[in-house]
This record gives C-alpha cells, structure tokens and sequence, in this order.
C-alpha cells in the first residue's frame, strides 16, 4: 500500500473553512487539548489517524444522507445541525487540521487520502448551490475559475489533439463569459436596471434550483455566489485518478466522469449565458489513465457537434444539439443521483474505518486488530 504525507487542511485549498466565530473558538480549543503529547509517538498518531478516518467516512455518509433526504421531498433538520459546531463536517474539519499540525511530513495511506479527497467532492458538490458554511465569497470562486480555466490552458498545450474548438489567430473561439458582458453593459449605461438577458438567466437558475428539489430556504439565488460545476470538475477527476489508482474504476465510473464534463458545459449555457463553444474546450480537457476514456469522452462531446449519418442512403451529417435541445435529454437531477451513487458506492469500496466496526458492533474485527498491536 502507497503512503503520502500528511498535508494541510483537505479545505483549505478550496476555501471552505467555515467563518462561524463560535466553530472557530470551538477549534481552537480543540487544537490545544489535542497539541498535548502522549509518550509513545506512533501510538498517538495511529489513533489520531484512526479517529480521522472514521470522520472522514461519516462526513461523506451523513452529506449524501441528506442531500438523498432531499431529492425523495423529505426535508431532515440535520441539514441545519451539521451547520453548527457540533455537525460532523465540522468535526472533520478540525481533527483534520489537528492532525495536519502535529504529524506534519508523516504519511497516511492512498485509502485515507482518497477518503478526504471524498470529503471534498462531497462536499463541494452537494452544498454548491445550498446555503452552507462552507461557501466561498464571490473574490475566492473567481480565484478558482482562473486557476481551473489556466489548468485547462496548460493541458491543451501539452496535448493539443484535446482540443474541440478550432483555433482562430492561434487562440480558441471564445465567447464573453457573462461577468464580461455584465461589466460591458455597465460601461455603457449608467442605469441599474438589470438586463432581460440577466433576468432570464436568473429565471433559468430559479428553475434549475427546484427541478434539483433543493428546499426553499436552502437556496442560493445569487448565481455569483454559486461553485460551478466547472469548478467542482477538477475535485471530482482528481477523486477518480486516485480512486483508478486503488480500484481499477469500471466503464460506468469514466461515464459518470464524462457525464460531469457534459453536465458542466450545459449549466454554464443555463446559469452563466455561456455557449458551449466557450467551456468545453475547458470542460473535456483531460487525459485519463482509462483505457477507453478517448471513446467515452467522444461520446459525449458529439453532442456539441455535427457527426456523420455514414454513406449510404440518408448520408450527411446529423446537426449539432444546441443547449437548449441537450438539457431536457440530461435532467440535472438524475446527474446528481449519478454522482451520488458513484460517491456512494466509492465510499463503501474503500476500506472500512476500524471505529466505524465498532459502531457497527464487529467486535471481533476490532479484538483480532487489538491483538495485533
């Protein structure tokens, strides 16, 4: 089994530490009683990782319960509990800086690592568009979106064969995200009043938050403040490369991977005003260890473009879809029950957490690891 070295906080990069003062006082407090040395080293650090571990696991288990609470129309209060200091996030998040502080440069294994990159994904993508704790402020997502949309630069530059839009005076076609626009518009018109344009796309992301069944009060109808898929994307692949290394991920696993690429390009049409000619240069910019992964990901993208009818009678080619034609053929809902489940199903292929047996009641596991000692 491969060891990596323990690194900092599995948020941090992200920006998804929470701000509450009272969590923060919570942590802290917590970081002192846990700075406290034990007299065997390696002991402390097996059970701190052995603690981690398990939060690691119920944070990913308890998100997906209640984001699938949601999707069946039942709304569970744990959603609001795990937004205070005592939710189980929260709890992960500071064990993990924890223990980030007092075993820096020590290794945990590919299983752990892949559990906190599980953490992050699940995080990130379920409470993207909900009112979370963990959301970013409009400056840190548009941080992020130059860091991912350079990302997307960098490997189309080193494997150009990648590339979808053709390219025009040695740069891709591109068309002005819509924060361009916006700020166009504002150059030339000193009035506040808000663009048809820009009320439709609001209107747009108002239906998309209740066909997802995410509940009223829970809503983030600020699509500036909202982490898109295209930003959740580069998580979710590092999640899989890492889960390939350790699983060996089946054909259903790089379509859900494709499908996310698919489903990022088409919410960047409906929220974002952004044509697909603009993102999915960023979106399929990906080389993968799949042997397949050049079929499916070209499954995928021929619907963005026009694909030969073959020669026979009837030959030509078939026309491109336009965003508008691909949305209703992939609901959002039934993606994210996809991702789900893929997350779901991960979770539970990764090794089983030594504490999360005994909250099952394996005793004899635990006996047998004791004994081991």
């Amino acid at each position: 089994m491969s060891h990596r070295a323990v690194s900092g906080n599995a948020f941090a990069h992200l920006g998804l530490r929470h701000s509450s003062p009272l969590a923060a006082r919570v942590t802290e407090q917590a970081v002192e009683a846990g700075m406290r040395k034990m007299d065997d080293p390696q002991a402390e650090f097996e059970i701190d990782i052995m603690i981690l571990d398990y939060l690691a696991h119920r944070t990913v288990a308890k998100a997906i319960e209640i984001r699938v609470a949601e999707i069946q129309g039942m709304v569970s209060e744990d959603y609001e509990l795990e937004q205070e200091e005592g939710g189980t996030a929260m709890l992960f998040d500071t064990w993990h800086r924890l223990t980030s502080i007092k075993h820096s440069g020590k290794s945990i294994s590919t299983d752990l690592e892949a559990k906190l990159q599980l953490v992050t994904v699940a995080l990130t993508f379920l409470y993207r568009n909900r009112r979370s704790v963990w959301n970013k402020t409009p400056t840190q997502l548009r941080r992020l979106r130059e860091q991912h949309a350079q990302r997307a630069r960098d490997v189309l530059a080193a494997h150009p064969e990648l590339r979808v839009t053709p390219l025009v005076n040695g740069d891709h076609q591109h068309q002005p995200a819509t924060s361009e626009v916006r700020g166009a518009a504002e150059e030339t018109s000193a009035s506040t009043t808000m663009t048809a344009s820009e009320l439709e796309l609001d209107a747009r992301h108002a239906r998309s938050l209740r066909s997802l069944r995410i509940p009223e009060t829970r809503q983030i109808m600020d699509r500036d403040r909202i982490m898109p898929l295209l930003d959740v994307l580069p998580e979710f692949m590092q999640l899989c490369v890492l889960a390939e290394s350790l699983l060996n991920l089946n054909a259903t696993a790089w379509e859900v991977a494709a499908q996310f690429m698919l489903q990022a390009v088409l919410e960047q049409y409906l929220i974002f005003g952004r044509p697909p000619n603009d993102t999915q240069d960023e979106a399929f910019a990906w080389n993968l260890p799949a042997v397949n992964w050049p079929e499916i990901r070209a499954k995928y993208l021929d619907f963005f473009r026009p694909t030969s009818r073959g020669t026979g009678r009837g030959q030509g080619q078939r026309p491109a879809l336009s965003p508008a034609e691909a949305l209703p053929l992939f609901p959002a809902v039934e993606f994210e029950a996809a991702v789900i489940k893929f997350l779901k199903d991960l979770l539970g292929a990764l090794k089983t957490p030594v504490l999360r047996k005994v909250e099952m009641g394996r005793w004899p596991e635990l006996e047998s690891i004791l004994e081991g000692t």
